[in-house]
């Protein structure tokens, strides 16, 4: 069950283009209990959803700004043309949890409105433990 606890807007450029950014607090409801900071990006013009993703995940009471994050990501666009980058990171004794320290998606940009999944990549302390392909 996701709890959603509030969302604020801001502008964010991704690959040249300028898109809305709707951020949301939600409660992953595990034993864990994390608060996952997600954003979504929207095309400005047809509102539609661009792509979403954890940008940071804090332990359910423990949010404040010096307290450990345990889930970072940012989005880069690929070297190549028409590819975006999704990093995301396990710190702070989340990457002991899930086995996995990093994990990489590569997206190609359709168009301004529509992203394609191709690969996942998951790491471990710098090796490759596991590859997706969605081609």
């Amino acid at each position: 069950m996701l709890l959603f606890i509030y969302s604020c807007k801001t502008f964010e450029t991704v690959n040249g283009e300028k898109y809305i950014v709707k951020r949301e607090r939600i409660n992953d409801g595990n034993l864990f209990t994390l608060i996952l900071n997600m954003a979504v990006l929207y095309n400005p013009d047809s509102h539609k959803p661009f792509i979403s993703y954890i940008e940071s995940a804090k332990k359910l009471g423990h949010e404040k700004k010096n307290d450990p994050n345990y889930i970072f990501s940012k989005i880069e666009v690929g070297k190549e043309d028409g590819y975006l980058v999704l990093k995301r990171y396990h710190i702070n004794g989340y990457d002991k949890i899930t086995g996995v320290d990093s994990i990489y998606k590569y997206f190609k940009i359709i168009h301004q409105d529509s992203v394609q999944l191709q690969t996942i990549l998951n790491y471990h302390k710098g090796l490759e433990v596991r590859k997706d392909e969605f081609k």
